[in-house]
């Protein structure tokens, strides 16, 4: 006979509580929560827009230094300073309903990524995304803007275009 014949002995092993048991019964609703929560990220979409303001200031005191910049080394900075500030806006845009912020920084990101430190010989381009995203922040224009939001994407690719094709030129 095996040693779990017929008298072999039985644990019962009772199931870990469940995450309802853990929690004190009155609290707050699923309804409140969610309540909570989209009020918490109604204010903070308010600061958000100051919040980008602020960031956009630095991001002009980072293009003040890349065109006073004496070194190569310091216009480097400069620009990493630039590609941080933009990585952080295009990251923040989309949770705040500011998409055409996230699709600006994507943008000078992109720029930025693709051309390394000579991005920097090119500083209109980080000003008129610069620019852009002021003009987003002061009109609050949340959700994708319309037509002039696509018109104003399609107005900073085509300023894009035309500095690649610059810097091709100076490049051969």
């Amino acid at each position: 006979m095996s040693a779990l014949g017929a008298k072999a002995r039985r644990a019962v092993i009772p199931p870990p509580r469940p995450l309802r048991n853990k929690v004190s019964p009155g609290g707050p609703s699923l309804a409140e929560i969610v309540e909570r929560a989209e009020t918490a990220l109604a204010r903070m979409t308010d600061e958000y827009a100051e919040t980008a303001r602020e960031d956009l200031a630095e991001l002009d005191a980072a293009l003040a230094a890349i065109k006073a910049a004496a070194s190569d080394a310091v216009r480097a900075e400069a620009l990493g300073r630039v590609y941080r500030l933009a990585h952080e806006m295009r990251t923040q845009g989309g949770t705040f309903d500011y998409p055409l912020i996230t699709r600006i920084g994507s943008s000078l990101c992109a720029f930025i990524e693709a051309h390394g430190d000579k991005a920097a010989e090119r500083w209109e381009v980080i000003e008129t995304h610069g620019d852009a995203m002021r003009a987003v922040l002061a009109g609050r224009v949340t959700g994708d803007g319309g037509k002039i939001g696509r018109e104003l994407v399609a107005d900073i690719e085509a300023m894009v275009a035309k500095a690649v094709a610059r810097m091709a030129k100076t490049d051969t």
